[in-house]
Parts: C-alpha cells; structure tokens; sequence
C-alpha cells in the first residue's frame, strides 16, 4: 500500500500516533484550563498570543542547531522539551512564574518541534503519493482525536491537573522512540531556499494561523464555556465529533494522488469556511454548536491533507525544507498571535465570539490566494 511504502515515513506515523495521543489528551486541554482556573477569556487570548511570540523569537535557534547536528535530533529535541512543558503545565494555578515557566518551556519545545517535523515529513516524503502520506497523518491525528480527549477529560475531572497532564507529557516522552531511526537529515549549512518559496511559505502559515486563531483556539474556549466547563463533557464532545472525521482523511488522499490537488484544495477551503460560519452563529447554543463541532471533525482532515500535501511538496522543491517551514512557521505563529490578540481586544470591549470566530474567515481566503499562485507560479511539475 502507498501509505506504507516508505519505512521512514512509517516511523513518522508511529511517532504521530503517540505525539496526536499526548497533544488530545494534554495540550488540547491547556487553554481551556486556565479558563477554568479563572483566568477571563480575553487573558487566555492574550497569554497565547504571548505563547507564540516566544515561538516566534526562539525559532532562530533551530536552524543553527539543524546545521550542527541535523533535523532528526532537532525533531527529539523538540519531543523532549514539549514533554516537559506538559510537566510544566500540572502545576500552572494563576498568572504566576509557574506560568510564565510554562510558556517559555512550551514555547522553546513547540518552536522546534513544528519546524522540524514538518521538514521531515517533506524531507523524507515521496511527492508522487504525497496526498496519501499526508491525509495517513491527518487519520492518526483523527483517531487519537478520538481516544485523547476522552482520556483527557475523564482524568482532569477524576485525577486532577497534575496527573492528567504528568499522563499525557509521559506519552509525549514516549514519543521519541520511533526518532531515533530516522535518517540524520543534515541541515544545509548554506541556505538554498528560494525567495519565491520563503515568501510563499510565510503567508500560506500566517493566513492559516489567522484562521486556526479562530477555528481552534477561539472556538474551543466558546464550545468549553457552552458545555457549562466541565472537562468530561467537553472531552466527550471533541471524541465523538472526531468519529465523523476519521474516514475524511484517507478518502482525500487518494483524491489528491488522483491527479486533483486543485480540486482537492477547493474542497477543503469550502469545508473549513462552512465549519467557521457555523461555529460563528452556533457556539452559544448546545445543540447546534455540537452540530458545528461535527462539521468541523469532518472538514479540518480535508482541508489539512489538501493544505500540508501542497506546503510539503513545496518545501521540498524550495531548495531548503527546513528553512522553507522556519519561514512558514515563523508566519503561522504570527497570523495566530495577531489574531489572537485582536479577539482578546474584541472579547474585551464587548463584542461575542461570533465577530472573534468569523474572523478566521479572512484567513481562509488568505490562503486559498496563496495556494491558487502557488499553482499558476509554479514550475509544470508542481502543478499536480
């Protein structure tokens, strides 16, 4: 099967497996915890924002690091700090140094992590069935959206926050294993990434971060307080509505592999855009915003397959895939700290989540302009 062709690959998606467990059972919790500890939703917006601008900064120190001793153990590095920062994160009561601990912690783990594993993935992928390899990622990540939140939420609410986040930085830990048998992937010591690509990489993320603010972040901290904030019932919403999400992923695959990237990417911008309109006008009622929940479970895999299948054969034909994503993720955490900070300001002076939601539409559109030019532009055998 093409989803299981490449060995490297394969111990990326065992790796994913435990990482998409450990990030739905812990990480997915993080900022609707601090709601709960009593933190208002305009200070949970800010400290994100703050959250990657730390990304932002400490970014800069994965390349000369990636040069000295190569993407893989970058990608470890990152695994172990992120596994840390879920350490960190079990003792976070109020706005104290355990917060600010915390942030950095996350920040410096996350910052190499993202950056590194996206490289790999694009490094170590085959574009000929790049759709498959991404849209196998994206249902790993379905199912344990599936299994973590639910673990998540029972053990917020039965263990308490240590144990819960100290299980789920445990997983994350575990995480590292299947890394240690990835090639080297040595850093290019000069870059070789073409200005074309660093510009498209860094919109592509910035218009997907100003959605994500939006789609993820935004939303989760509405449908928290809809749920009455209680961690089971919220687990148990996000778990169920990833059930309708699993099958979305591979169905994309092997449409992208098809011959219908294009197609493809419409589909996928088309079900994002209605996800956040009905997250918009729903996230107040119950019913209905569960309804938008299920919705989005089924768009988010088709529009990250459709999204990453693209950025990842990019980045691979830019010259350079690791400064490619520092270029993007670098972007991403941008466009999510500026939206972020514009729903605090919206949220603060009075305006509801419908107007913080619906301005990750402006992100949709972003990127949709970006991967339409990324086509035209594009050489004729990255135009499928």
């Amino acid at each position: 099967m093409v989803y299981f062709s490449n060995r490297a690959i394969n111990r990326l998606y065992a790796h994913s497996a435990l990482q998409g467990f450990a990030e739905n059972a812990g990480n997915a919790f993080a900022f609707v915890y601090f709601l709960h500890a009593g933190f208002s939703v305009a200070a949970v917006l800010a400290t994100l924002s703050g959250l990657l601008i730390l990304r932002l900064t400490m970014r800069q120190l994965v390349v000369p690091f990636a040069k000295a001793f190569g993407i893989r153990a970058g990608l470890i590095l990152g695994t172990v700090i992120v596994a840390g920062s879920y350490l960190a994160l079990a003792f976070v009561e109020t706005a104290d140094w355990r917060l600010a601990l915390y942030l950095v912690v996350a920040a410096f783990g996350e910052a190499f992590y993202w950056t590194c594993f996206h490289a790999a993935m694009a490094s170590l992928g085959d574009t000929e069935v790049r759709g498959a390899q991404a849209s196998a990622i994206q249902l790993l990540y379905a199912l344990t959206s599936v299994a973590g939140p639910l673990v998540g939420g029972l053990a917020l609410t039965f263990a308490g926050p240590q144990a819960a986040f100290l299980f789920a930085g445990l997983v994350q830990a575990l995480a590292t294993l299947p890394l240690l048998y990835l090639p080297r992937m040595p850093a290019a010591v000069h870059s070789r990434l073409d200005p074309v690509a660093a510009r498209t990489a860094t919109w592509a993320y910035f218009s997907d971060g100003i959605s994500s603010s939006s789609n993820a972040f935004a939303w989760s901290l509405a449908l928290f307080i809809t749920l009455g904030e209680k961690f089971q019932t919220y687990g148990l919403a996000q778990a169920g509505a990833a059930l309708c999400g699993a099958a979305m992923a591979l169905l994309l695959g092997k449409l992208i592999d098809a011959g219908h990237p294009k197609r493809s990417a419409v589909i996928g911008l088309g079900g994002i855009t209605l996800a956040l309109m009905l997250k918009a006008v729903a996230f107040d009622r119950p019913w209905l915003a569960l309804v938008a929940l299920a919705v989005g479970a089924i768009a988010g895999p088709v529009y990250n397959a459709a999204y990453n299948a693209r950025i990842y054969n990019l980045a691979k034909a830019s010259g350079d895939a690791l400064r490619f994503h520092v270029s993007g993720e670098g972007g991403w955490d941008l466009g999510t700290a500026t939206a972020s900070l514009a729903g605090a300001a919206m949220i603060h002076f009075g305006l509801s989540f419908f107007w913080v939601i619906g301005l990750g539409l402006i992100g949709v559109v972003g990127v949709g302009i970006v991967i339409r030019a990324s086509y035209q532009n594009a050489e004729p055998s990255l135009r499928v």
